[in-house]
C-alpha cells in the first residue's frame, strides 16, 4: 500500500531591504503596494478637486483658456447654428470682432488686429460663412481694421459700411493701407453711414445712433450702433468714451438696452454712471486680452456690480455666444435668455 504524500509546504519569499533594515516577505510587499495606491488615490483626487475650485475662478478659466489656445481646440456652437438669432463676441485679444446671424443673414462688425485675421477668417468658415452680407467698421483704429483686408479677399462683403466721419482717421498704418488698397482695387464698394440711419439685417433692425457730430477723437467718432429684434436689444459702442457717451445721453435718444458691448475695451475713461443709467443693461461683455493697462478697468468692473450688470469677458471666457433659446427671461423683459458656450477655436 502506497505511502501517502505529505503536502509540500509553498515557502515564503522573504525580501530584505538594506535601507530600512528589515524583512518583508511577499504578502507584506503586495500590503504595502496597496497602501501607497490608496494613498496616491487621495493625493490625486484632491490636487483633481483642488483644480476643480479653482477653475470656478476668473483666474481658473483663463488657464484653461490659454491652455486651449495652445492645444488649437476648436468648438462650434450647434446651439448658436441652429438658433435663428445669434450674436458672437470673437477672443480677438484687446481688440473688436462681433458677428451677428439672423435668419439667415450675417453681419461682422469689426475685424480685429491683422494677426487675428486667421482666427477670424477660420471663425466665419466654420459657420459656413462663404460671403458676408455686411462687413461694418466702427473707426479705423487698428485693432478694429487690422484683418479687413483679409477678410475681403478671402471672404468678401455684399455691404460694407464705414462712418461718415471718419475719412480723416485713416492713418499711414500698413493696416489702414492694405484697407485702402482693398477698397481701390473694388473688393468692396464703401457705404458711408451717418446717425439716424438704419438697415435690416434678417428680422433685425440695426440703427446708427452716433457719431452725431464731427469728433476731435477716433474713438469718440466710433459708430454706435443699435440693435433690435423683437423685444431684444443691444448696443454696440466701439471705442466712445466719456465725451462720446455724454453727447449720447444728452441727444435724448433710446439707449435703454438688454446687452451692452462695452466701449474700449473696459478703459476706465468709459462706461461712465451716467451712461450705464441711460441704457440699463441686463448683461455686458467685453472684448479684452492680455495688455499692459490690465483692462478692464477695476473701476468699470465695480460700476457694472454697482448696476447688477452680468459680465462676460473673453479674457475669461473665451469667445461669447449669445443666442435665441425660446425661453423667456426672468423679469420677462424679452423672449430670450442669455446663452453662453466657451468656444476654444484659438488656434495659434
Amino acid at each position: 500500500m502506497a505511502t501517502p504524500k505529505t503536502p509540500r509546504m509553498r515557502k515564503r519569499r522573504i525580501t530584505y531591504n538594506e535601507g530600512l533594515g528589515m524583512l518583508f516577505t511577499g504578502e507584506d510587499l503586495y500590503e504595502r503596494f496597496v497602501e501607497q495606491k490608496q494613498k496616491l488615490q487621495i493625493v490625486v483626487s484632491l490636487l483633481l478637486a483642488c483644480l476643480l475650485f479653482y477653475s470656478y475662478f476668473p483666474a481658473g478659466k483663463a488657464m484653461w483658456q490659454r491652455l486651449s489656445h495652445v492645444a488649437g481646440l476648436e468648438k462650434v456652437s450647434l446651439t448658436a447654428k441652429e438658433s435663428p438669432f445669434s450674436i458672437h463676441v470673437l477672443n480677438v485679444g484687446k481688440a473688436d470682432a462681433i458677428l451677428v446671424c439672423c435668419e439667415g443673414e450675417n453681419l461682422l462688425l469689426d475685424t480685429g488686429t491683422c494677426d487675428q485675421g486667421d482666427k477670424i477668417s477660420d471663425y466665419l468658415t466654420a459657420y459656413q460663412i462663404k460671403k458676408l452680407d455686411y462687413l461694418v467698421i466702427s473707426h479705423p483704429d487698428i485693432d478694429h481694421i487690422g484683418g479687413l483686408a483679409q477678410i475681403l479677399k478671402e471672404h468678401g462683403a455684399k455691404t460694407l459700411y464705414l462712418s461718415a466721419l471718419q475719412e480723416k482717421f485713416f492713418g499711414a498704418s500698413p493696416e489702414s493701407l492694405a484697407a485702402r488698397e482693398m477698397l481701390e482695387n473694388g473688393r468692396a464698394i464703401p457705404h458711408f453711414l451717418k446717425a439716424g440711419d438704419s438697415f435690416s439685417l434678417g428680422g433685425a433692425t440695426l440703427r446708427v445712433l452716433a457719431p452725431l457730430t464731427e469728433q476731435e477723437s477716433p474713438n469718440d467718432s466710433s459708430l454706435v450702433i443699435k440693435l433690435v429684434y423683437g423685444d431684444f436689444s443691444a448696443l454696440f459702442c466701439g471705442d466712445i468714451e466719456k465725451e462720446g457717451e455724454a453727447e449720447l445721453v444728452r441727444s435724448g435718444q433710446n439707449l435703454k438696452s438688454d446687452l451692452l458691448k462695452i466701449s474700449h475695451h473696459g478703459s476706465k475713461t468709459s462706461t461712465t454712471k451716467l451712461f450705464l443709467n441711460a441704457v440699463q443693461p441686463e448683461c455686458a461683455v467685453i472684448s479684452v486680452g492680455p495688455d499692459r493697462n490690465q483692462l478692464p478697468s477695476r473701476e468699470v468692473l465695480t460700476r457694472l456690480e454697482n448696476f447688477q450688470v452680468k459680465v462676460y469677458r473673453t479674457d475669461v471666457d473665451g469667445t461669447v455666444i449669445f443666442t435665441q433659446s425660446g425661453l423667456e427671461s426672468q423679469d420677462h423683459r424679452a423672449p430670450i435668455s442669455f446663452y453662453m458656450n466657451y468656444l476654444l477655436q484659438n488656434k495659434q
